[in-house]
């Protein structure tokens, strides 16, 4: 639609207004695309810019031959100007998102921190971390177990109750890196009886920990076929068992 819109301008500069080269305004659309899609959108609408005008303003019409030789520089300055505004565009949307990601999970950390400093019982504070965790996370279901043996872990908070908690083949454990190196979840199989299903939920687990003992695991529930968590949901589960 923004290079239906850019091409009618165009046509309107220079075929009524008398514009010699009015090309420049392919960048408009160029840099809506870039805002709303991404890079690849906004390359996209430069190669299409580039395209456009050459067929439909560039003599002869309607054709992709160039007959002046001086038109070749105003397209490639169209195209070159279109990849890089289109790019920066892009960018400054990336960076926007990252920006918001970050203010959300500040936001739920904020809130576990809170539960957990004005919490009349740890039972109660679990409860609303769980449900907190859960929504800002995209999981289908979270609880929370103490112990230190994952399989007779203690369950002190479930969002889901009243249903069997899964005993699956295939867990992902959330795996923690030196540094400033991004934590990442490593499949781990574990024996099962023959002939169990997988089951239409992937199970992930993050382990709490205090000076290395193991004290219980986060546990959360995530649509198979759906992938691993981003990003922003694995720091925010890795955050709270920080602070349980």
């Amino acid at each position: 639609m923004s290079l239906g819109l850019a091409t009618g301008a165009v046509s309107v500069l220079e075929g009524v207004a008398g514009v010699p080269n009015a090309s420049m305004v392919y960048l408009v659309a160029v840099v809506v695309c870039g805002v709303a899609s991404g890079t690849g959108a906004a390359v996209a609408a430069s190669v299409a810019s580039f395209l456009l005008y050459d067929f439909l303003f560039i003599t002869p019409l309607y054709t992709l031959t160039v007959a002046d030789p001086a038109e070749w520089l105003n397209l490639g300055l169209l195209l070159f100007a279109g990849v890089v505004v289109g790019r920066l565009a892009a960018l400054q949307r990336a960076r926007a998102e990252a920006a918001i990601e970050r203010e959300r999970e500040a936001r739920a950390l904020f809130g576990v921190s809170s539960v957990l400093a004005t919490r009349t019982s740890t039972e109660a504070a679990l409860g609303q971390i769980v449900q907190t965790l859960c929504g800002e996370t995209g999981m289908h279901r979270i609880w929370v177990g103490f112990g230190a043996d994952p399989v007779a872990e203690r369950v002190a908070a479930d969002t889901d109750p009243e249903r069997p908690r899964p005993r699956p083949g295939r867990i992902r454990v959330l795996q923690r890196r030196p540094g400033d190196e991004p934590a990442a979840w490593a499949l781990v199989v574990q024996p099962t009886p023959s002939g169990r299903q997988r089951g239409a939920m992937d199970v992930y687990r993050v382990r709490i920990e205090a000076s290395g003992e193991a004290l219980g695991s986060i546990w959360a529930e995530r649509e198979s076929g759906a992938g691993e968590p981003p990003l922003t949901p694995t720091r925010l589960l890795a955050a709270a068992a920080d602070q349980i």
